[in-house]
């Protein structure tokens, strides 16, 4: 139990360091910029692009690993 618990703690962990830069970029950098459609194409980009991977991430981290096949790299036949 405590380490299923340890692992999810890591998990929120991660996720809640990636989503720093959100407020970051979306509240802070995007104000000083003039351009309106320079802002929200990189509003755009950026939120799409993390949203992307943080999917990636839950998704890699929730699976569970498959066997590595065995492989001989000498029974190459030329």
């Amino acid at each position: 139990m405590k380490k299923g618990i340890f692992i999810l703690g890591m998990r929120i962990t991660v996720t809640g360091l990636n989503l720093v830069p959100f407020y970051g970029v979306n509240y802070e950098m995007l104000e000083w910029m003039e351009n309106e459609w320079d802002k929200y194409l990189y509003q755009f980009l950026f939120n799409f692009f993390m949203t992307m991977t943080l999917i990636a991430y839950w998704t890699a981290s929730l699976r569970k690993p498959k066997p590595i096949p065995d492989v001989s790299i000498l029974n190459f036949s030329f």
